[in-house]
């Protein structure tokens, strides 16, 4: 006990000092909470409402049409506007009428879920009367041009460029310098993908429509059954060849559909009924997916971090398109199944499935060809990570510079993220926000002079930056304890965990008395937030209420204070707590078991875990509570929903349901009826648009609250903690952090540049 005290002590004592620091800093502190308390997240909205239809304008015709059109159009439709009115519009289905993707930049709408401020980003120009006609290059790339080592830059750009404006924030920049940032190891890939961003399609930075990006035009037809890509003519892969619409079909073919190559197909390549979808080439440059009900997600999806492209691959091969010209080396309908598996077994794999897909990741495979800003040279196998630029990059700022503006980016490896920390303190790197833990905060804002840098701060509305999740498939298929596994799938027993323990320590100790504590249904957090009474539901301190929910169970308490099972076996749960990744995950599970030893007689063990180590055990179902971040936030409900339902591997509370729920020969159908009824609702709300969903949206959400699937924390606190150099420019202000649109990917990486 004595130990006990005088560790939390120790803590305050922190704590305090740092509180003290902050202090001295107390206007911008001020203001950085100001910002906080009113949220700086963006819901993903528009995009995908093509089915209520107030007015059509069409290409013909310069005015405005009020009458609703039910009948064949004989013309193009190039953009549906939808208004607000005061009166009810009976919804319509027009099967003939093409919705356009590409609404005008400028009429963005703001945030439906919080302000965020005085915004200043990065835009694409879609108009392309306003492109430049003309382009340039970088003194490096401009030398290999002279010495006939590369084409012209008019030769290697697309027909098309993907035209960038930063003239809100720096406006056109200059080339060269090198971006210096740290990573922790060959787990950490997502620290280069996020960066990096080949999405199909995008958002804009502030998360509110979706974009051209790889893409140069989208559409799908009236009740999201059928979507159309439009690729950009004359776009190349790093390497200088063709990207055309046969690397998605190769990709379809030879991936998607190849059980050797992908046996468990991503969630978005099928419908609510499971039937996967169909994807053919129109042309060279044209390409749709097909599929046999609506899918009023798709685009959204294909959009954000569930499909990524070729170089993020969440899930591994599963990114959308594959270079043919390259890989077609390594596949057994190419090479012939002996020879694939010979390469296989001379590079250290079993079969030539799984050599294929390693071959097919850049980030790990440097001789892979990308569409990326930046190409790999040095991949994240060894201590030093370098990308140069990709000289066939296929966007331009509005001068007609091509882009990227930055030579390189150089990954430095630190394995110990305290380590890490101090050298971002002492300005060792250009631009870091991923791994800059918030105790590091004081010592940040003491050196910001010092060390040449700002610090700006990102949250996401709603979503807890640590939460324990009880996982309810626990010794369900034979993994574990299924007497432990029997009561996590109780309500009951995740409820009194929930209120047993004091979040505001937390707050105060990790997080610097920054955010507040909440459930997973935290306010405001639209569109999906089921109301101000789940804000705090089974949140808050109540160690009678714990007690006599455990009491009520049968959990009597032993001799040494602790309880046992049913059984009168004692009851030990064991927590995953990954160590050198966002927040002190391992620090907060020591409050939480302080308090549930003190308040609820539960024994708590402990287990911190190396990142990769936690997806081996999510994935053969044997962590019995883990510790991560997210759940609770709206944006991700539908579009990354990982860690709000039982989704696929990586969902805490129910990590093999969620394999079930892609792969029904995986495991089996959850125990859980709460977690089944979830699946059920999600599928029904991803076929239909944003604006037919948010009340199954809200249901989710409610179910997960009153069910406690997840044991949120603090909510409102700094998703990352950016360190910029004073040096850095077009780094975007007021917008989101975002995991779906890949932070800081979605604030256009590609246009930051060095005034130096």
């Amino acid at each position: 006990m004595v130990g006990d005290r005088f560790s939390v002590y120790l803590k305050q004592l922190v704590r305090i000092v740092s509180l003290r620091i902050l202090k001295s800093y107390n206007l911008v502190g001020l203001l950085l909470m100001a910002m906080f308390s009113i949220g700086l997240f963006a819901v993903a909205c528009g995009g995908t409402e093509t089915i209520e239809v107030e007015k059509i304008i069409t290409k013909e015709v310069p005015v405005e049409v009020e009458k609703i059109v039910t009948k064949e159009v004989p013309v193009e439709v190039e953009k549906i506007v939808t208004k607000e009115v005061p009166v009810e519009v009976e919804k319509i289905v027009i099967k003939e009428v093409t919705t356009k993707y590409t609404p005008e930049e400028g009429g963005e709408k703001k945030s439906g879920q919080a302000q965020t401020g005085a915004a200043a980003y990065t835009r694409q120009v879609l108009d392309k009367s306003k492109h430049p006609t003309s382009y340039k290059e970088s003194p490096d790339l401009a030398a290999k041009v002279k010495s006939g080592d590369l084409p012209a830059v008019a030769d290697r750009l697309p027909k098309n460029p993907m035209v960038l404006d930063s003239s809100d924030m720096d406006g056109v920049g200059k080339y060269g310098g090198t971006w210096k940032r740290a990573f922790t190891g060959p787990a950490d890939e997502q620290n280069i993908e996020r960066i990096s961003k080949n999405h199909m399609i995008f958002w804009n930075s502030l998360m509110t429509e979706l974009r051209p990006h790889i893409a140069e035009d989208f559409e799908s037809n009236a009740d999201a059954t059928k979507f159309t890509f439009h690729l950009r003519e004359g776009m190349k892969w790093s390497d200088g060849e063709p990207f055309t619409s046969a690397d998605v079909l190769f990709w379809y073919e030879h991936i998607l559909k190849d059980d050797n190559v992908l046996p468990a197909k991503p969630a978005y390549s099928k419908t609510a009924n499971g039937e996967m979808g169909v994807w053919e080439a129109v042309d060279d440059y044209t390409y749709t997916v097909t599929f046999s009900e609506p899918y009023g997600v798709y685009l959204e999806l294909v959009s954000g971090l569930s499909v990524a492209g070729h170089l993020t691959q969440f899930p591994v091969c599963g990114g959308g398109f594959s270079p043919k010209h390259y890989m077609s080396q390594f596949h057994a309908a190419f090479v012939g199944e002996e020879q694939a598996n010979k390469l296989a077994k001379d590079a250290g794999y079993d079969n030539w499935g799984t050599h294929f897909c390693a071959k097919n990741n850049p980030v790990k495979n440097v001789d892979s060809p990308v569409t990326t800003a930046w190409m790999p040279i040095k991949g994240f196998n060894e201590e030093e990570s370098v990308w140069e630029r990709n000289p066939y990059y296929w966007a331009v700022d509005t001068a007609g510079n091509q882009l990227p503006y930055l030579d390189k980016i150089v990954l430095s490896l630190a394995e110990d993220v305290e380590v890490l920390g101090l050298r971002v303190v002492a300005g060792e790197f250009d631009i870091q926000g991923r791994h800059v833990k918030p105790d590091k905060l004081p010592l940040l804002r003491e050196n910001e002079g010092k060390g040449g840098y700002r610090v700006q701060l990102t949250s996401a509305a709603g979503s807890s930056a640590i939460t324990v999740y009880p996982n309810q498939d626990y010794g369900a298929h034979g993994e574990g304890d299924k007497e432990i596994g029997d009561l996590l799938r109780e309500a009951d027993f995740r409820r009194a965990l929930s209120v047993g323990f004091d979040r505001v320590q937390i707050q105060e100790v990790v997080f610097l008395g920054m955010g507040r504590p909440a459930s997973a249904c935290a306010v405001p957090d639209e569109p999906y937030a089921p109301g101000p009474e789940y804000d705090q539901m089974w949140s808050t301190l109540d160690v009678a209420k714990g007690n006599e929910l455990l009491d009520g169970l049968g959990l009597e308490k032993g001799s040494d204070g602790f309880r046992t099972t049913p059984s009168g076996k004692p009851l030990v749960l064991d927590v995953i707590a990954v160590t050198g990744a966002f927040t002190d995950a391992v620090g907060a599970a020591e409050l939480i078991k302080k308090d549930w030893k003190d308040n609820l007689g539960i024994n708590l063990k402990i287990t911190p875990t190396e990142r990769s180590l936690r997806e081996t055990r999510l994935k053969n179902n044997e962590a019995m509570l883990s510790i991560w971040g997210g759940g609770g936030a709206s944006e991700p409900l539908f579009l990354f929903p990982n860690h709000d339902l039982a989704f696929n591997w990586e969902s805490g509370m129910g990590p093999a349901s969620g394999q079930w729920f892609q792969d029904p020969s995986v495991f089996g159908p959850p125990l859980s009826e709460s977690i089944a009824k979830q699946q059920v609702l999600w599928r029904q709300g991803a076929a239909l648009p944003r604006s037919e969903r948010i009340e199954i949206g809200k249901e989710i959400r409610k179910i997960a609250c009153e069910e406690v699937h997840a044991i949120t924390t603090i909510t409102e606190s700094p998703a990352w903690i950016f360190v910029i150099k004073n040096y850095v420019r077009n780094f975007p202000t007021g917008v989101p952090f975002t995991t779906v649109g890949q932070t800081p990917g979605s604030f256009y990486t590609e246009a930051f540049w060095f005034d130096q």
